[in-house]
């Protein structure tokens, strides 16, 4: 029977050791912390496959760089596969925090519960309990809000098995200052993370109102109270690696298929790209992210300059202006030098 393969692949898709020692750099801030995470993804090796999602929350305490406490819990479901069986499952994952603010380490284990379909056995009910462990360090440090991704560290594991993975827990952390206040942002953040996330058909206004809420959010961030020195690896720009994410899928879209796009449009959704960080050379975050910001940018301009010859050929001065005026704002130089010298040309 192959019921304990299926249970490996779950526990491969969870899988964490900590590494030796901690990268230098970003850290938590003194203090108290609540963070929130989305986890989901896959790994796959050869006949091996496991996917998963679910909901990833944590309390963390710290003082003089050390975690003081803390607990993470993640709840959600997973699928595993192997020859001749599969499972379906539900996972309850509890951790207690230690180590250091740069790298906070968890240990504790995973519940499961659910069945396993086995050629020639049919369905059998499983549940039961294994040993885990992790770790994680923040990517982005302010006073109030940190963020990361739990999970970077789980690939690595996966990797050095052998697996393909695409797994991801990206997380923002909120300083619990403020009291009840505090965990009010939280939950209004949890909000705005599931209207990205259940976000299909939406308007230019639908993002700016979103962007809107994000202005909001951080303002009331910033007012949890003042640091009581600079965020250890504190970068430069409002990076949130949940956000930003999630606004990167929305706008994925439009910036590779801009032909079913007014050029007005593209340039709103370009606008609000850049304004919450999800767009641009120069996104502060990981390197997965600062990469698609510049994908997502040079696929916004290329639209655009399609745009751009189609106006000029109609002899369309508006569309070329608002693109002309548009680039300039964005800082797309080569765009509004061409809308430039097209404008010339059609207007007397």
């Amino acid at each position: 029977m192959r019921l304990p393969a299926v249970l490996v692949a779950l526990g491969l898709l969870l899988a964490g050791i900590p590494p030796a020692g901690a990268a230098k750099g970003v850290a938590f801030p003194d203090g108290e912390w609540e963070g929130t995470a989305i986890w989901t993804g896959a790994i796959s090796k050869k006949d091996i496959f496991a996917s998963g999602s679910g909901q990833s929350a944590f309390t963390l305490g710290i003082d003089g760089g050390e975690v003081t406490g803390g607990e993470m819990t993640l709840q959600g479901t997973g699928q595993s596969q192997v020859p001749t069986a599969t499972g379906k499952l539900n996972i309850l994952e509890t951790l207690q925090l230690s180590g250091t603010a740069a790298l906070v380490k968890g240990f504790g284990e995973i519940n499961f519960s659910g069945t396993v379909n086995v050629q020639d056995f049919g369905t059998v009910p499983v549940s039961g309990s294994f040993p885990a462990s992790g770790s994680f360090s923040p990517t982005f440090a302010s006073c109030g809000k940190v963020t990361g991704d739990l999970a970077a560290d789980t690939r690595k594991v996966q990797q050095s098995y052998g697996f393909s993975t695409s797994v991801t827990a990206k997380f923002v952390a909120i300083r619990t200052a403020g009291g009840a206040a505090s965990a009010g942002i939280l939950e209004e953040y949890k909000a705005l993370t599931a209207q990205l996330i259940e976000l299909e058909d939406f308007s230019a206004n639908d993002l700016l109102a979103l962007a809107h809420q994000i202005d909001v959010l951080n303002a009331k961030i910033l007012g949890l109270g003042p640091c009581q020195a600079p965020p250890p690896g504190f970068e430069k720009g409002l990076s949130d690696t949940l956000l930003t994410a999630l606004f990167q899928d929305l706008l994925e879209a439009p910036a590779m298929f801009p032909d079913a796009f007014t050029p007005h449009y593209l340039l709103t959704l370009l606008g609000v790209g850049i304004r919450v960080g999800a767009i641009g050379e120069s996104v502060p975050g990981s390197a997965p992210l600062k990469q698609k910001a510049k994908e997502l940018l040079d696929g916004f301009e290329a639209g655009l300059e399609q745009k751009l010859d189609e106006a000029i050929a109609a002899g369309d001065a508006p569309t070329i202006i608002d693109i002309l005026i548009g680039a300039q704002q964005f800082g797309l130089d080569a765009l509004a030098d061409k809308a430039q010298g097209a404008l010339a040309q059609v207007q007397p």
